[in-house]
């Protein structure tokens, strides 16, 4: 039976067969997608992580100051859905804050908090799981902006791109 609707498939030309992980008798067009349905929860996919997820951050080439080459984790806490715990990692210097998680109506990540530094002591991480065909094929799960400045003086300038690499979770065989 399963012979006979792969050749049926074959023979409408859809090109099914069950080792393209495709379901027999249906249309390449009809399957969902990462990019046909709306795309994941930022919260949840931070959530969903064993670990603190680690930020890969880009600079601005728009930004007139030195940027140092550095990373951030994001580690979801516990006791708070909307609390989470902020690394910057640069070389062997780690400075550690909380900040808060505010979800978007349109589906983005704004992670807010502030730095116990003279200089900009204040951000806004932005994230989106909206990713373009181009950074989904590099692996990425969520893509955005980090912005730096003063809350004061309402003061932020875009300093880095961000990206958050797509966490493959290997599938059990049976």
């Amino acid at each position: 039976m399963a012979q006979e609707a792969a050749k049926a498939a074959k023979k409408a030309g859809r090109g099914c067969t069950p080792s393209c992980g495709q379901a027999l008798g249906q249309a390449a067009d009809a399957l969902p997608s990462y990019f046909s349905e709306p795309p994941p929860s930022c919260k949840k996919l931070l959530r969903r992580r064993a670990g603190p997820s680690k930020v890969v951050l880009f600079p601005d080439e728009a930004w007139a100051r030195n940027a140092t080459s550095s990373y951030w984790t994001l580690a979801p806490v516990w006791w708070s859905p909307n609390r989470c715990v902020v690394v910057e990692v640069s070389g062997t210097r780690r400075i550690r804050t909380r900040a808060r998680m505010e979800e978007s109506s349109n589906g983005n990540l704004h992670i807010i908090g502030s730095f116990k530094t003279d200089v900009d002591p204040n951000f806004k991480l932005c994230l989106t799981s909206r990713v373009s065909a181009a950074d989904f094929n590099m692996g990425y799960s969520m893509t955005g902006t980090l912005e730096r400045g003063c809350k004061r003086t309402n003061s932020f300038q875009v300093t880095h791109f961000a990206v958050i690499r797509r966490h493959e979770v290997a599938t059990p065989t049976t």
